[in-house]
């Protein structure tokens, strides 16, 4: 099992390099844009902005990241070498499913920490009052990565080729997102009415279905 999540490290470095990169990078832009307010702002700012903006890097990591973990593979021409190996297909999906609940688990982790500090630092009772809100919209934008991931897994279980499942792990989201959007407008509910909610549900809903598609589509394929 070490040698096959060491070997899917290996084909997945360039995706799993750009989710590194989504820990370091919001916090660094954050911190280069200029600031009015007062120099104790600026940690709390850094980190609750940072952390904030630090949940889009998550939602392309995973979509960068679900779209590869199998067409890679075949890419590197090593779906087939292990399809001689004693590995099993469920030890191979097992490995690919650390590899990217593990890498989801550290950037959200990672940011929900520094928003966590931030509001520590701010002292702010106020912005604390309104942090259910926030956490709510942190979850719709988060839910954007379970979409992404998941559609990516299933697409990339199917195709040979990571251009096409990466694609399709950034645009469902958004789909769903402007679908939501759309049916709201048409049914006369206000945009800002359980949307994060709806949102984090209907994302939610299509990544864990379409992960569970991958898996058994994985597990049934005869790679050629």
């Amino acid at each position: 099992m070490k040698a096959l999540f060491w070997k899917d490290v290996r084909i997945n470095r360039l995706p799993l390099i750009a989710g590194l990169i989504s820990l370091v990078a919001p916090y660094v832009l954050v911190a280069l844009v200029p600031n009015a307010g007062s120099p104790t702002s600026f940690w709390p700012r850094v980190l609750m902005s940072g952390g904030s903006l630090g949940f889009a890097g998550f939602y392309i990591s995973m979509a960068l990241l679900g779209g590869n973990v199998f067409a890679a593979e075949r890419a590197d021409r090593s779906a087939e070498f292990l399809a001689y190996l004693p590995p099993s297909k469920r030890q191979i999906l097992i490995s690919k499913g650390i590899l990217l609940f593990g890498m989801a688990t550290i950037i959200i982790g990672w940011n929900l920490t520094a928003i966590g500090v931030g509001i520590f630092l701010k002292s702010d009772m106020e912005w604390a009052g309104r942090f259910y809100e926030f956490l709510w919209t942190l979850g719709a934008v988060g839910a954007f990565g379970i979409a992404a991931a998941g559609t990516g897994w299933c697409a990339s279980s199917m195709l040979s080729s990571n251009g096409g499942p990466v694609g399709l792990g950034l645009l469902v989201p958004v789909v769903i997102a402007i679908g939501i959007s759309v049916s709201n407008m048409l049914m006369g509910v206000p945009s800002d009415a359980w949307f994060p909610q709806t949102i984090w549900a209907a994302c939610s809903l299509v990544g864990v279905a379409l992960f569970i598609v991958g898996c058994v589509y994985y597990l049934r394929r005869v790679e050629p």
